[in-house]
């Protein structure tokens, strides 16, 4: 269950989300932040540690998709 200061850290942010997206220099920022963890690509390397890198640059760009 969630307290009330998650609560408002949650609200909080997505307040900040809404701010950002509100500007054509926030949403460019935010379009340069995706492009860049390649949410929208496939990714994969035959090097583990490169394939586990990209992955998490992946997951990043993904969660940051969901609050969008």
């Amino acid at each position: 269950m969630r307290t009330k200061e998650s609560n408002m850290l949650a609200q909080q942010a997505l307040d900040d989300l809404d701010a950002i997206m509100r500007t054509e220099n926030g949403r460019r920022f935010i379009y340069a932040i995706l492009e860049s963890t390649e949410v929208e690509t496939a990714v994969f390397s035959s090097e583990p540690y490169f394939n586990a890198f990209l992955s998490g640059k992946r997951a990043v760009g993904a969660v940051s998709y969901t609050h969008l």
